[in-house]
């Protein structure tokens, strides 16, 4: 849960209660989460949810929200709301996204925890629309602005500049601010790519955590065996930046947007290359990347390949020596380890 999702609630409940009067139909959440006031406190608005982040995206629907990856060709809301990130290009990005969905004299509400830069967030919305009103509440600020002429331009038409994509250095790939490791290759994939630089993928194969492609990119470019790769990524966004980097890529790709440990996965593949996610919103965390290991297991064919990277804290030897009969470690570093293993 977002750590100023409470925050976000109890400012709407008072001292922003006005905001959601009569005349306010229509509210846009962005980066939406499931909160135990929202059906009460938004209850007699129209709400899109914009979640591009599968798991926050599945308890959305499933409690009976109108939820969507993205939020395109709105009606002009009266109230946005958003749980900002702790990127902020990212959050500069989405503050100038809130402005276009809002009728003249729509509010904005954003939120952010003081540690995940809360007030970097204060002052970015300052230089956008001006004077800000904000409640302070269990570590976190609550911001209020009003859309109105005065506006800034210049500093508006900057915040959506800093959201495209852009290049990666020494890559021909792209990525853009929120995603993971979006300013450079993280050191982890790296050197699981120079691995597999070395080994036979070939089958019909999957890229479990498959980000911005940079893996699947670099296995399709040196495995001409490979018929078939199937890309799982729970970030809508960066499976879209995944796809976009693998267009000119011959090979039969399907991607998934998926929550691996909830989601059903179909399907036994030949092999699985894979980088799982070590971390939260606010903390690291090894859970994960076992039970995408777990599930990986489940889905190789007998004799199928997992080539496998994690940080050197996760335990994640004795989940591969319960599931393969052969395990082999490949590389390891200060931070990182790399396995071959064989079902």
């Amino acid at each position: 849960m977002h750590p100023a999702i409470d925050s976000l609630f109890l400012a709407l409940e008072a001292p922003f209660s006005h905001i959601l009067d009569d005349d306010a139909k229509q509210v846009c959440f962005l980066r939406a989460e499931l909160h135990p006031s929202m059906a009460e406190v938004l209850a007699d608005h129209t709400v899109i949810c914009e979640q591009p982040f599968k798991p926050d995206f599945n308890l959305l629907q499933r409690a009976g929200l109108d939820a969507v990856p993205a939020i395109e060709n709105t009606p002009k809301a009266d109230v946005v709301l958003y749980l900002a990130t702790r990127n902020r290009e990212e959050n500069s990005y989405n503050l100038a996204r809130a402005m276009g969905m809002l009728k003249p004299g729509g509010k904005l509400v954003a939120a952010q925890h003081n540690k995940l830069g809360a007030g970097q967030l204060e002052k970015d919305l300052k230089a956008l629309a001006g004077s800000v009103e904000v409640f302070s509440k269990k570590h976190s600020r609550v911001l209020l602005v009003e859309k109105h002429d005065n506006i800034n331009s210049e500093v508006l038409n900057d915040y959506l500049t800093s959201g495209k994509p852009h290049k990666v250095q020494q890559t021909p790939l792209y990525t853009k601010p929120g995603l993971f490791s979006w300013k450079q290759v993280d050191l982890g994939s790296q050197m699981l790519a120079d691995v597999i630089e070395q080994e036979d993928l070939h089958g019909v194969g999957a890229d479990f955590g498959a980000g911005w492609g940079f893996l699947a990119h670099r296995a399709l470019k040196l495995s001409p065996r490979i018929t078939e790769l199937h890309l799982y990524e729970a970030d809508k966004n960066a499976l879209d930046m995944c796809m976009h980097n693998l267009s000119s890529i011959k090979t039969k790709l399907v991607p998934h947007w998926a929550d691996l440990v909830q989601d059903p996965i179909e399907g036994q593949f030949d092999f699985i290359i894979t980088n799982p996610p070590q971390h939260t919103i606010t903390t690291q965390s090894t859970a994960l990347p076992l039970q995408m290991t777990d599930i990986a297991a489940k889905h190789l064919k007998p004799g199928g390949v997992m080539w496998l990277v994690t940080n050197r804290q996760v335990p994640v030897e004795r989940i591969l020596e319960k599931h393969f009969r052969k395990v082999v470690d490949l590389a390891e570093d200060k931070h990182y380890k790399i396995f071959r293993v064989v079902k």
